[in-house]
């Protein structure tokens, strides 16, 4: 990138067409669109929160527990933490209130820093996790 930016200022950069034939374009992305795919490697599902971060806000269902199923939460601050997960994708391997959510993928686990349940504010991955009942019964759909 250094390079193209020094060739452009001295005038060195040769100018091409697009080739429109080659051309590809991105979906456009919405809510519905938004959902994360669990089943993904995390480094993907990662890379999908962070792209979704502020808009259009990469979000989940929750599957249990029974008092949550159906809602949905909004899912921030991504880390992939290269350790294997053992359980199905979505699966919450870790509701910590102090250090939050690890989630099984696909491929491996990541790790959640904040979130935003519908109709609320959005806050660390630890609060949210010190309000529930049973952290251990979280499941995202």
């Amino acid at each position: 990138l250094v390079a193209v930016l020094e060739d452009l200022a001295s005038g060195r950069a040769v100018e091409r067409p697009q080739d429109d034939a080659r051309a590809t374009g991105a979906p456009k992305l919405d809510r519905e669109t938004a959902r994360s795919d669990w089943s993904r490697p995390a480094a993907e599902v990662a890379d999908w929160l962070r792209g979704c971060d502020p808009w259009p806000a990469a979000w989940t269902s929750l599957a249990a527990p029974a008092a949550l199923a159906g809602r949905t939460l909004q899912c921030f601050e991504p880390g992939v933490d290269g350790l294997r997960a053992g359980a199905a994708p979505g699966t919450v391997v870790r509701a910590d209130p102090v250090r939050g959510l690890r989630v099984a993928t696909g491929s491996g686990t990541l790790t959640v820093g904040a979130v935003k349940p519908a109709g609320r504010r959005r806050m660390s991955a630890a609060q949210w996790v010190r309000g529930l009942p049973d952290p251990r019964e979280v499941r995202f759909g």
